[in-house]
């Protein structure tokens, strides 16, 4: 009754004021819709996922993480499976904020790979890196995970016979199941200058080079290109110097003949400068940040270039600006005048 009296209320003064009767209409029906619809959200007390849950003990804060059982990467999930007090979506939830599952990372500051975009912005390369891991076999997906430089894998069923690149850290009781805690050894570092660069002509020869038992995932990398073998190079050491959201700096020191630099980050919207004059960034191991560098100390800066939204932002606030002004000329602008004078007479 209250909702239709206030529907009412609000159709009454639209008859006197159309603006003020259409927003009364509008808020009338929003909070009636999280009034009556409130029954069908699914809620729970905030408590229970503020709490640290044990699995952060074995995660280092600096860490990349995979939770395969999120996007079923190592198969069907067990999740649904567990001992609960009550068949509610509830305890769904807060099991998988128990086992960290990736959408309970920015509680806790961590960072997570191979994680579906809840916006659909994953790019393509993202995609075909989960669908890759999916289709491997244990050894190989550990060792993409080694060369994307993935420190801690944690998953809710056994990885059995254990894989190379995986070292079982920790089981958790969870739910009368188990969570997992593995790290992944012989992993490649945050940024690294690659001893070895492999050259690929296209993505499938690409990830068959990166899961070859031959390629040394903590210090080899592979790129698009049609060289038939290795190009050795001098190596030598990258030290991040500050890292950000969007941005890196990165000091290097080649070898003779330079090297490439690889860094744990998509391929995305990352540009790059070395001692302030742009580089070109390459695809890296499938879908990371490769950069050629030259011998000597240099220091390479990746930075995404937030010009052109800048530029939109002061269009959009230019248009805004200009809208009173559209609304003045549209009330006391010169009015069209008679085209045509009465006819007289037939």
């Amino acid at each position: 009754m209250a909702v239709l009296a206030a529907l009412g209320l609000a159709l009454r003064i639209s008859r006197r004021s159309w603006t003020l009767g259409g927003a009364l209409l509008l808020a009338v029906h929003v909070v009636a819709q999280l009034w009556l619809l409130r029954p069908l959200y699914p809620m729970d007390a905030i408590e229970p996922y503020l709490v640290p849950p044990p699995a952060l003990a074995w995660v280092p804060a600096d860490s990349l993480v995979v939770h395969p059982d999120y996007n079923y990467l190592f198969g069907p999930s067990s999740l649904r499976q567990g001992t609960f007090p009550e068949p509610h979506t509830r305890w769904l939830e807060r099991r998988s904020f128990f086992e960290l599952y990736p959408f309970s990372g920015p509680v806790w500051g961590l960072r997570y790979e191979l994680n579906t975009s809840p916006e659909g912005l994953d790019t393509y390369l993202a995609r075909r890196a989960q669908t890759e891991v999916q289709r491997a076999k244990n050894p190989e997906r550990l060792q993409m995970l080694a060369a994307w430089g993935v420190g801690r894998l944690l998953i809710n069923h056994p990885i059995d016979p254990l894989p190379p690149h995986a070292r079982l850290l920790t089981r958790i009781p969870s739910f009368g199941r188990e969570l997992l805690i593995f790290e992944v050894t012989g992993r490649a570092p945050e940024a690294f200058l690659a001893r070895r660069v492999f050259q690929a002509p296209d993505l499938p020869a690409n990830y068959k080079r990166l899961t070859d038992p031959g390629f040394d995932p903590a210090t080899d990398a592979v790129i698009f290109g049609k060289s038939p073998g290795p190009r050795v190079t001098g190596g030598g050491t990258a030290r991040i110097l500050r890292r950000g959201p969007e941005s890196y700096e990165i000091e290097t020191a080649a070898g003779p003949g330079g090297a490439l630099l690889v860094v744990q980050r998509a391929n995305l919207l990352f540009q790059a400068a070395i001692d302030g004059h742009l580089a070109e960034v390459r695809t890296a191991n499938a879908y990371r940040i490769g950069i050629a560098v030259p011998a000597g100390t240099h220091r390479v800066r990746l930075f995404v270039d937030r010009g052109p939204l800048r530029r939109s932002v002061l269009g959009a606030v230019v248009g805004l600006l200009l809208l009173p002004g559209l609304g003045w000329w549209g009330r006391h602008g010169a009015r069209p005048s008679a085209m045509m004078s009465p006819i007289q007479g037939t």
